[in-house]
């Protein structure tokens, strides 16, 4: 259940309230979230054992789209290994609309 507190704040543009929220939805898959909102771009950082799922993107991108942010134009989802410095993988979304610029394959890391 989605604390109302937190789903307005997030829907305020608060980084660290969204972040709960795509965290509440993503922790059963082992996956954590930081978000930080710089610029009116909005970046997401996912952490997990695996690298994390590239199609969760889509899932994280519909739901910033839910919240309808005027204070965000833009969206860069980061993906890596948990302790691990290096980004496994980049998607940045201008107007909700992704691009994925740099998916390194799974089999080379």
């Amino acid at each position: 259940m989605v604390d109302k507190t937190c789903l307005e704040m997030a829907r305020q543009g608060n980084p660290q309230a969204i972040a709960t929220l795509i965290s509440q939805r993503l922790q059963p898959r082992g996956i954590t979230t930081k978000a930080l909102l710089k610029d009116s771009c909005l970046q997401i950082l996912l952490e997990s054992k695996d690298i994390p799922d590239p199609q969760i993107v889509a899932f994280i991108q519909k739901g910033i789209a839910s919240l309808n942010l005027r204070s965000v134009t833009r969206l860069r989802v980061y993906g890596r290994q948990i302790g691990q410095q290096r980004l496994s993988a980049s998607h940045f979304c201008d107007e909700y609309k992704c691009l994925e610029l740099c998916l390194k394959e799974r089999a080379k890391l």
